[in-house]
């Protein structure tokens, strides 16, 4: 449920294809998303039956190889309060997919510090880290010497507000 798989692909020419993928039963609770790494685009998949996905091989060498990554997770149990959005500022993280560092934005209710935290697929806490707010977050992230796959960022501001947003490590 918390896997990543990468689709590798080899000897294409340049023209259209259509990657086809069947679900067959994930389970209960299980998401699954299909992440273009060249075009940044990620389109949710159906536990069950069968979806295409419409691509195009071009000269830029990121257009073939391992363009697309399949995401396994969990739904996150963390719910974004109402006072952790003030203002309709969302949690942004880019880039996303991330090579060294990602940037971490979002308006958020409170003055003083908040908690950075980030769990890999399995859940463990890889980096915890306090980032000043005042009435917005903005931080970098150095990320590059994380494992390649997803990862979970939690941003707990000074009143006990939660946000969870999801990226890539390349």
């Amino acid at each position: 449920a918390m896997d990543t798989l990468f689709v590798r692909m080899g000897n294409l020419q340049k023209t259209h294809y259509r990657l086809t993928v069947e679900g067959n039963g994930l389970g209960k609770g299980v998401e699954c998303k299909l992440l273009d790494r060249l075009t940044g685009k990620t389109t949710s998949m159906a536990a069950d039956g069968i979806q295409s996905y419409d691509f195009t091989v071009t000269d830029d060498s990121l257009s073939t190889g391992d363009r697309f990554m399949v995401l396994f997770s969990k739904p996150s149990t963390l719910t974004v309060p109402p006072e952790a959005s003030a203002g309709g500022a969302g949690l942004r993280l880019y880039p996303n997919p991330v090579r060294a560092r990602l940037r971490v934005s979002m308006g958020v209710g409170s003055v003083g510090p908040a908690m950075l935290q980030i769990f890999d697929a399995k859940g463990v806490e890889v980096m915890r880290r306090k980032v000043s707010a005042s009435g917005s977050v903005s931080a970098d992230v150095d990320v590059s010497l994380m494992k390649g796959g997803l990862y979970t960022l939690l941003l707990t501001d000074g009143q006990g507000g939660k946000s969870v947003g999801k990226f890539v490590k390349e």
